[in-house]
């Protein structure tokens, strides 16, 4: 009789913890700088929650940007396995959280119906550096770094 009460009792925390879990999808443009390294970042700081990533206007066969990943490797998240994905209508269903990397991601999220209260904003634009320089990612890394962190906080 108590291996079925410790069961019961375990069912139900395991049922509370699902229920807290929430679920983030970062938004940018193509899913292959921006919000992979985004994704890696919130992974570290709500390991908790299910955190995934995707773009706007993803082309088949893109990668992440080189340069992401190292600047996520100087930090040791590793992102190189990170395939960018096309957001999904039911993908924006299911999530709790859409975070755009800018005000024209938040506004493309609106248009296609996604509710509002589902969109949460950074306290900034997330630039794009596509094409640039280690460094400008490094910024970008570190920029996003910060403002998840910022977010993550507010939220919980």
């Amino acid at each position: 009789m108590r291996k079925n009460v410790g069961f019961a009792k375990k069912r139900r925390l395991c049922a509370k913890a699902r229920s807290s879990m929430k679920n983030w999808i970062f938004i940018c443009t193509g899913n292959t700088c921006r919000s992979p390294m985004a994704e890696g970042i919130a992974k570290t700081l709500l390991p908790e929650d299910k955190i995934e990533s995707a773009g706007l206007a993803v082309f088949g066969g893109s990668q992440v940007a080189e340069n992401a990943v190292e600047a996520m490797r100087e930090i040791g998240i590793d992102i190189a396995d990170h395939q960018p994905r096309q957001l999904t209508l039911q993908m924006a269903e299911s999530a709790d959280y859409l975070v755009p990397m800018t005000n024209e991601h938040k506004a493309a999220l609106l248009s296609a119906g996604i509710p509002a209260e589902k969109i949460l904003s950074f306290a900034e634009s997330v630039a794009d550096p596509y094409g640039m320089d280690l460094a400008a990612y490094r910024a970008c890394r570190d920029q996003l770094q910060r403002l998840i962190r910022e977010m993550a906080e507010q939220v919980q």
